[in-house]
């Protein structure tokens, strides 16, 4: 079982396993800890691993010196052998791990038989359950059968995967556990019916739904950037609807009786129940509650839908928005009317014209518009929009502080990409296709505020800039970007992503940026950089990538810094003398023949690279817009260990017993950590600004320093490799030169 897809399934079975080991530990007579319920800690814990305790644990077992077992122990340990049954058989036919599969038999085997000496102290209704009853004279020699079988089950510590309801809220209430129910489809647990199968990804959408408000709340408080709530988000529909595409294949969700709709309202009735009959942990689990609002937005998308269908464009056109009071309003009125404006700006947006320039750019709205054409929502279509309304609700009336970090962006960027172009037009052709999307859409992006007429046709194309007296009283304005920070986020790392490697690869291709880093070290550590400035972009450069330095160790003498240089662009200097006299003789003669080495071989193929900071990013962009959306937990972990930044975030996730490696919520919260990490370096380097700049200081210095350009030339280069009249600088020795060229970095960097 290599890739868990069942993330609630994998989590409870493995905290019903711990929590009827610890069980057994604290209800044996000789147990000197705390009685009572609870997770052992501490030295009980510990103690709990170690093999004598499973030899007692057997022994309470076969002495039956407990009156009856808790009814809360009694459904973890049936709940135990369930869904550890149903991952066996599911994995049995999809090509799973053949040892994991063997792990899961073994500890189905334990959990029965330890089911069936318990079978005489069980509660009445969970009796039937342990099978045929043992003989008095079987039970001691079952027990002791156990002894070695047993100490597999050792209680470990799982991750708390299970959401807080109360994590939105920022409070620090301890999450609940996922509610109690072993009543669907116990019977046929060998081959689980239908429904158990949906009830268990229903709970996989519970806990991943969590994941992505969470990670919206967090955008909304400045603790993560849209990018990465965006990214969760993504990564969160990606994963599960894998496991949903696994279940269909199988026929899991198709053959529900009466269809799944129905299979959700049984589910939901079920979880009421046993919330009713207090077979929860603790409070309040919050499942039965997620049931409610997905049926309450199944039940108002199907009144839409139904109410909408067949109007003419135009019709749906003059619609009016839905407005709302995110303090005054009620939660299910904010349901309805947040998927109300859904219906309606989506619809606006797609009548624009070039909506569907980007495809697969507004996953919801896609699906959305695809219910809204067949009049039927689907699986998909509902956890999307469930997706979309928890992150509005999260958002509340910050959801439109999404749309200007775009529109920002693209507005600063554009420029800069242009200028780039125009100086290197040869090296247009690498990655052409991503670089047309940037350029491409710039009219759809136009499109982001939409005027309508009263007829409902369009007005000339306005910009988000444009404020309201540029526009005629009679026309409004209808956002799908200002309500949808989620489609704002996804264009917004797709443009950056672009961004930063077409202008990571122009920095190495041309290495002005390379050449502006060891000058401007010079000029540092020589104290001639003008008092009171630094330029901080370079000085993170500096700082991250050492190694750029000859000997990854920086210059700290005139002869050091043009020689670093010239290794670092991939030439090779005259030799150094071995004498420090003779070096100091040769430097001096340099110095008054006006150059202290020559570059004459200069092979750039050999020259250093920056490296790529965001490779975690960049995959998945690539397969973003190569619509390979597969993702597994095992998939993001590969991607994560191949970044330089998200190492660190990946641990050892091995567990005794060949148990799963890594839950897809704990990859997705170390994927969010690398995100962080990642995005945080995509904002830092600027490279379209560094090479940009870079490109304008060298330009500057070889016009302004005729006797630097002369001596340059004399050795071949030209001003198509104006970065080359650095080394030619530094190689003067000359203080002064030095001096102006750290003014011409200032006027240029101060100007930007």
């Amino acid at each position: 079982m290599s890739v868990p897809t069942h993330i609630s399934q994998y989590a409870q079975y493995k905290q019903d396993t711990n929590d009827v080991a610890a069980w057994l530990l604290t209800a044996h007579p000789d147990f000197k800890g705390p009685k009572g319920p609870g997770r052992l800690k501490g030295k009980a814990r510990r103690a709990a691993r170690e093999e004598a305790e499973a030899e007692r644990a057997t022994a309470i077992v076969a002495s039956r010196h407990v009156k009856e077992v808790p009814r809360l122990v009694a459904i973890k340990l049936r709940r135990s052998i369930v869904r550890r049954r149903y991952q066996l058989r599911h994995y049995e036919h999809g090509g799973g791990d053949a040892d994991s599969n063997a792990s899961h038999a073994h500890f189905i085997g334990v959990l029965e038989d330890v089911e069936k000496v318990l079978r005489p102290i069980l509660p009445k209704e969970f009796r039937s359950k342990a099978g045929q009853a043992a003989e008095e004279d079987d039970i001691d020699a079952v027990a002791a059968a156990l002894v070695n079988r047993f100490e597999a089950l050792t209680v470990e510590d799982v991750a708390d995967e299970t959401p807080d309801r109360h994590a939105a809220a920022g409070t620090s209430q301890a999450p609940p556990i996922v509610a109690v129910n072993c009543k669907i489809a116990e019977e046929e647990a060998i081959t689980p019916s239908p429904i158990y199968a949906l009830e268990m990804l229903l709970e996989d959408l519970f806990l991943v739904t969590h994941h992505v408000q969470e990670s919206w709340q967090g955008y909304r408080e400045g603790r993560m950037t849209l990018e990465a709530a965006t990214l969760a988000t993504e990564m969160a529909h990606h994963l599960f609807f894998d496991t949903e595409q696994e279940l269909w294949v199988a026929g899991g969700v198709e053959n529900c009786p009466d269809g799944w709709v129905n299979a959700l309202y049984q589910i939901c009735e079920v979880r009421q129940k046993a919330q009713g009959k207090g077979e929860t942990q603790g409070d309040n689990s919050g499942f039965p509650h997620f049931l409610q609002d997905l049926i309450y937005i199944l039940e108002s998308l199907s009144a839409a839908l139904y109410a909408r269908q067949g109007k003419a464009l135009s019709d749906l056109l003059r619609v009016p928005v839905p407005t709302y009071d995110w303090d005054s309003d009620n939660r299910r009125l904010l349901l309805q009317l947040l998927l109300d404006e859904a219906l309606v700006q989506n619809q606006v947006f797609l009548a624009t014209p070039k909506a569907h320039s980007l495809p697969d750019a507004d996953l919801c709205g896609m699906y959305l518009c695809h219910a809204f054409r067949t009049g039927t929502p689907s699986l998909t279509a509902l956890y999307l929009i469930m997706f979309y309304v928890k992150m509005r609700l999260t958002m509340g009336s910050e959801s439109g502080k999404a749309w200007p970090e775009l529109r920002d962006f693209m507005e600063a960027t554009r420029p800069q990409m242009s200028q780039a172009r125009q100086r290197y037009s040869y090296l247009e052709n690498v990655d052409e296709a991503l670089r047309k999307i940037l350029y491409g859409h710039t009219y759809w992006l136009l499109q982001a505020e939409i005027v309508l007429d009263d007829d409902g046709a369009d007005s000339p194309p306005t910009s988000a800039r444009l404020n309201s007296r540029d526009c005629v009283p009679s026309h409004r304005r209808i956002s799908w970007f200002r309500s949808n920070p989620w489609l704002c986020g996804r264009l917004l790392m797709i443009y950056k992503i672009i961004a930063y490697c077409d202008g990571l690869y122009w920095s190495n291709s041309a290495p002005a940026p390379l050449a502006l880093c060891h000058l401007y070290h010079a000029a540092k550590r020589e104290k001639l950089l003008p008092d009171g400035w630094l330029w901080p972009g370079l000085e993170r450069l500096i700082s991250r990538h050492p190694d750029m330095f000859c000997g990854q160790q920086r210059p700290k003498t005139w002869y050091s810094y043009s020689n670093s240089l010239a290794r670092a662009l991939g030439g090779v200097e005259s030799e150094r003398t071995d004498s420090r006299g003779g070096a100091r003789r040769g430097a001096r003669r340099n110095a008054r023949r006006g150059i202290a080495g020559e570059m004459e071989d200069v092979d750039l193929a050999k020259r250093w690279e920056f490296p790529l900071l965001i490779t975690t990013l960049r995959e998945v962009q690539i397969r973003w817009l190569g619509r390979k959306h597969k993702w597994t937990a095992d998939e993001i972990t590969r991607v994560m260990r191949e970044s330089r930044l998200c190492q660190k975030f990946v641990k050892s996730t091995i567990r005794h017993g060949a148990e799963p490696k890594l839950t897809m919520v704990d990859a997705l919260r170390r994927l969010r950590k690398c995100v962080n990490a990642e995005i945080a370096v995509l904002n830092e380097d600027a490279w379209l600004q560094y090479h940009n700049s870079s490109i304008e200081i060298c330009t500057r210095i070889w016009t302004e320093f005729p006797a630097v350009r002369k001596e340059s030339e004399r050795v071949g280069h030209t001003d198509e490799v104006v970065y080359m009249i650095v080394h030619t600088l530094l190689s003067t020795h000359d203080r002064d030169l030095v001096k102006k060229a750290a003014r011409i970095m200032q006027s240029v960097v101060s100007g930007i």
